[in-house]
Protein backbone atom coordinates (compact mmCIF):
# COMPACT_ATOMS: atom_id res chain seq x y z
CA UNK A 1 0.00 0.00 0.00
CA UNK A 2 2.83 2.80 0.87
CA UNK A 3 4.33 1.48 -2.43
CA UNK A 4 0.97 1.85 -4.11
CA UNK A 5 0.82 5.74 -3.04
CA UNK A 6 4.22 6.34 -3.77
CA UNK A 7 3.95 5.04 -7.43
CA UNK A 8 0.46 6.82 -7.91
CA UNK A 9 1.50 10.91 -8.14
CA UNK A 10 4.76 9.58 -10.61
CA UNK A 11 2.73 8.01 -12.96
CA UNK A 12 0.35 10.33 -12.71
CA UNK A 13 2.93 13.33 -13.99
CA UNK A 14 5.08 10.70 -15.83
CA UNK A 15 3.39 8.10 -17.02
CA UNK A 16 6.58 6.56 -17.59
CA UNK A 17 5.48 2.99 -18.13
CA UNK A 18 9.21 1.71 -18.51
CA UNK A 19 9.55 2.74 -14.94
CA UNK A 20 6.39 1.43 -13.52
CA UNK A 21 7.17 -1.88 -15.38
CA UNK A 22 10.71 -2.44 -13.83
CA UNK A 23 9.03 -1.66 -10.27
CA UNK A 24 6.12 -3.71 -11.00
CA UNK A 25 8.43 -7.18 -12.10
CA UNK A 26 10.70 -6.75 -8.76
CA UNK A 27 7.74 -6.51 -6.48
CA UNK A 28 5.80 -9.20 -8.01
CA UNK A 29 8.95 -11.24 -8.02
CA UNK A 30 9.94 -10.88 -4.66
CA UNK A 31 6.51 -11.40 -3.18
CA UNK A 32 5.91 -14.68 -5.38
CA UNK A 33 9.54 -15.91 -4.01
CA UNK A 34 8.24 -15.36 -0.72
CA UNK A 35 5.12 -16.69 -0.36
CA UNK A 36 6.75 -19.21 -2.04
CA UNK A 37 9.06 -19.69 0.94
CA UNK A 38 6.45 -19.21 3.41
CA UNK A 39 4.05 -21.82 1.51
CA UNK A 40 7.23 -24.41 1.29
CA UNK A 41 8.07 -23.97 5.02
CA UNK A 42 4.34 -23.58 6.09
CA UNK A 43 4.56 -26.64 8.27
CA UNK A 44 6.71 -25.27 10.25
CA UNK A 45 5.13 -21.46 9.69
CA UNK A 46 2.36 -22.89 11.40
CA UNK A 47 4.27 -25.06 14.34
CA UNK A 48 5.38 -21.56 15.81
CA UNK A 49 1.92 -20.55 16.44
CA UNK A 50 -0.59 -23.66 16.83
CA UNK A 51 -0.21 -27.04 16.99
CA UNK A 52 1.13 -28.62 13.71
CA UNK A 53 -2.08 -29.83 12.42
CA UNK A 54 -2.64 -30.93 8.49
CA UNK A 55 -5.74 -29.04 8.31
CA UNK A 56 -4.40 -25.79 9.38
CA UNK A 57 -1.14 -26.27 7.46
CA UNK A 58 -3.56 -26.33 4.30
CA UNK A 59 -5.70 -24.04 4.93
CA UNK A 60 -2.78 -21.73 5.72
CA UNK A 61 -1.32 -22.92 1.76
CA UNK A 62 -4.34 -22.36 0.37
CA UNK A 63 -3.97 -18.48 2.03
CA UNK A 64 -1.22 -17.67 1.11
CA UNK A 65 -1.53 -19.05 -2.61
CA UNK A 66 -4.30 -16.44 -2.57
CA UNK A 67 -1.59 -13.99 -1.09
CA UNK A 68 -0.14 -13.89 -4.80
CA UNK A 69 -2.22 -11.86 -6.23
CA UNK A 70 -3.34 -8.89 -4.58
CA UNK A 71 0.53 -7.14 -4.84
CA UNK A 72 -0.02 -7.30 -8.11
CA UNK A 73 -3.65 -6.50 -8.57
CA UNK A 74 -3.04 -3.66 -6.45
CA UNK A 75 -0.01 -2.50 -8.20
CA UNK A 76 -1.90 -2.41 -11.46
CA UNK A 77 -4.77 -0.81 -10.02
CA UNK A 78 -4.38 2.91 -8.95
CA UNK A 79 -0.95 3.29 -9.27
CA UNK A 80 -1.21 2.29 -13.08
CA UNK A 81 -4.45 1.47 -14.83
CA UNK A 82 -5.83 5.22 -12.46
CA UNK A 83 -2.99 6.84 -13.06
CA UNK A 84 -2.97 6.17 -16.61
CA UNK A 85 -6.25 7.58 -17.35
CA UNK A 86 -8.88 4.79 -16.52
CA UNK A 87 -9.95 5.17 -12.70
CA UNK A 88 -13.48 4.27 -13.28
CA UNK A 89 -12.28 1.02 -15.27
CA UNK A 90 -10.03 0.33 -11.68
CA UNK A 91 -13.21 1.02 -9.88
CA UNK A 92 -15.56 -1.15 -11.57
CA UNK A 93 -12.98 -4.05 -11.15
CA UNK A 94 -13.24 -3.57 -7.43
CA UNK A 95 -17.49 -3.56 -7.85
CA UNK A 96 -17.45 -6.96 -10.37
CA UNK A 97 -15.11 -8.65 -8.23
CA UNK A 98 -16.82 -7.77 -5.12
CA UNK A 99 -20.59 -8.87 -6.36
CA UNK A 100 -18.23 -12.50 -7.50
CA UNK A 101 -17.41 -12.75 -3.64
CA UNK A 102 -20.61 -12.32 -2.86
CA UNK A 103 -22.29 -14.55 -5.03
CA UNK A 104 -19.57 -17.16 -4.21
CA UNK A 105 -20.59 -16.73 -0.84
CA UNK A 106 -24.16 -16.71 -1.24
CA UNK A 107 -23.92 -19.96 -3.57
CA UNK A 108 -21.94 -21.73 -0.46
CA UNK A 109 -24.71 -20.84 2.22
CA UNK A 110 -26.86 -21.96 0.27
CA UNK A 111 -25.55 -25.26 -0.49
CA UNK A 112 -24.55 -25.44 3.21
CA UNK A 113 -21.23 -25.51 2.01
CA UNK A 114 -19.55 -22.78 4.66
CA UNK A 115 -16.28 -23.99 5.75
CA UNK A 116 -12.63 -22.78 6.12
CA UNK A 117 -11.55 -24.44 3.05
CA UNK A 118 -14.61 -23.33 0.73
CA UNK A 119 -14.55 -19.91 1.77
CA UNK A 120 -10.73 -19.53 1.37
CA UNK A 121 -11.22 -21.25 -2.09
CA UNK A 122 -13.39 -18.60 -2.81
CA UNK A 123 -10.77 -15.72 -1.40
CA UNK A 124 -8.44 -16.75 -3.93
CA UNK A 125 -10.39 -17.33 -7.21
CA UNK A 126 -11.97 -13.19 -6.54
CA UNK A 127 -8.19 -12.27 -6.62
CA UNK A 128 -7.21 -14.32 -9.33
CA UNK A 129 -10.36 -12.95 -11.08
CA UNK A 130 -9.47 -9.22 -9.64
CA UNK A 131 -5.92 -9.63 -11.18
CA UNK A 132 -7.18 -10.98 -14.74
CA UNK A 133 -9.55 -8.28 -14.71
CA UNK A 134 -7.32 -5.62 -14.41
CA UNK A 135 -4.61 -7.13 -16.77
CA UNK A 136 -7.00 -7.27 -19.34
CA UNK A 137 -7.55 -3.81 -18.72
CA UNK A 138 -3.80 -2.91 -19.47
CA UNK A 139 -4.55 -4.94 -22.70
CA UNK A 140 -7.29 -3.47 -23.39
CA UNK A 141 -6.11 0.03 -23.36
CA UNK A 142 -2.95 -0.87 -24.52
CA UNK A 143 -1.49 0.48 -21.42
CA UNK A 144 2.05 -1.60 -21.47
CA UNK A 145 3.23 0.05 -24.74
CA UNK A 146 6.05 2.90 -24.28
Amino acid sequence: SPLSGVLFPHISKTRDVTFFKRIFKRVVSANFLLIGIAIFFSNIIVGFIFEPNPYIINVTRIILMGSLFPIPSMLIGYPFIAAMGHPNYTNWTVVLTSCFHLSCLAILLLFNSINIYTVSISLVCTEMLLVSVRLYGVKKYNLWQV
